[in-house]
């Protein structure tokens, strides 16, 4: 499957859900519609940290909107 619509992904390097390598970096570096960004630590909820996290807007939030 090519995703044909722009994809940002975030993921935590260190995520024990998800792990890192469960990540298809060959087929995401591949396709010129998806960015993979990683962090080092975060774990699975480290998104919602930050300033505003966890009851406001997540770091990754502001991110996205950065990439768009």
């Amino acid at each position: 499957m090519v995703v044909a619509i722009p994809l940002l992904c975030i993921q935590a390097l260190d995520d024990p859900i998800a792990p890192a390598e469960a990540i298809p970096y060959q087929a995401l570096s591949r396709n010129p519609h998806t960015l993979l960004v990683t962090t080092t630590s975060g774990g699975h909820l480290g998104w919602v940290s930050g300033d505003q996290g966890p009851l406001g807007h997540p770091w990754s939030d502001q991110a996205m909107m950065e990439w768009l």
